[in-house]
């Protein structure tokens, strides 16, 4: 057996590592909503006379839809209006984080804010301490602190578990706070000619099924009432119900059903963009 100090310094130096990694990790989440602000002020540069639309959400954002491109082609023959599409998401973040990054852009006022109504419902669970510094020394080691941010990217793992229960991936109903947070601001982009879509992602018919006949659907209205309190926005929602072949878990798209799913969400932004 070792000695005693040897022990001890060793727990010490156990320490000092998993406090280096959690500063360390807080630096890559910095870098990390910068990389999606300066992805939004490089794609406004571009945007000249197109009708901007910029889409925000969660994990389900992105499995949900296809790529930029393909948007802006499909809307192009759907309306011969050629949009900008952006696409803001982050895995693990919430109403109030997405307020943060789209607020750092000051000057940008897109013609149509699409917005993950499911932030206004259940809060995403964030991935534990230990996942954090076991990330952050994956990171460390691969050295890839500045990387750009991929709007169109795709999951290559993580949602491959048709079976995994959807609380595993939620961590109760949103905070008011967070909903007052991002109603403050849809409040100033409307002042400026934003119009506002909420939009219903959903989950595996089952599960959606659930979602809207649980005790938390009259916390789901209230929360979206209290929006429309102050905030003029359309509410959309997939008139169907979607089988386990569209997803890769009971709430992240494959490829059959984000391509369903955008095909329809492209009709309904064509339509809008139509009308402004």
């Amino acid at each position: 057996m070792p000695p005693l100090r040897v022990w001890l310094l060793f727990s010490a130096l156990v320490c000092v590592l998993a406090v280096l990694l959690y500063f360390f990790e807080e630096t890559i989440e910095q870098k990390d909503n910068l990389a999606r602000t300066t992805y939004l002020q490089n794609k406004i540069k571009t945007s000249a006379d197109r009708p901007v639309v910029l889409i925000i959400g969660t994990s389900l954002t992105q499995c949900a839809l296809d790529s930029s491109n393909k948007f802006e082609e499909s809307i192009r023959n759907r309306s011969s209006v050629n949009p900008l599409i952006l696409k803001i998401w982050k895995g693990a973040g919430n109403v109030e984080t997405m307020s943060e990054i789209v607020n750092q852009v000051k000057q940008f006022h897109p013609d149509l804010l699409v917005v993950e109504a499911n932030m206004f419902f259940y809060s995403p669970r964030g991935p534990a301490l230990t996942d954090k510094l076991l990330s952050a020394f994956h990171t460390l080691l691969k050295m890839r602190l500045n990387n750009v941010y991929l709007p169109d990217e795709k999951p290559v793992t993580g949602f491959q578990n048709i079976n995994q229960p959807v609380e595993n991936f939620r961590d109760g109903i949103v905070d008011t706070s967070q909903l007052i947070s991002f109603r403050n601001l849809a409040v100033q982009l409307q002042q400026h000619g934003t119009k506002i879509i909420f939009v219903n992602i959903p989950l595996v018919a089952e599960e959606e099924i659930k979602k809207w006949n649980s005790a938390d659907t009259i916390i789901f209205r209230s929360n979206l009432n209290f929006m429309r309190s102050k905030v003029a926005f359309k509410y959309l929602k997939l008139n169907k119900y979607l089988d386990k072949s569209y997803f890769l878990d009971k709430g992240h798209m494959n490829q059959k059903g984000f391509q369903t799913y955008s095909g329809w969400l492209c009709d309904e932004i064509s339509g809008e963009l139509l009308n402004l």
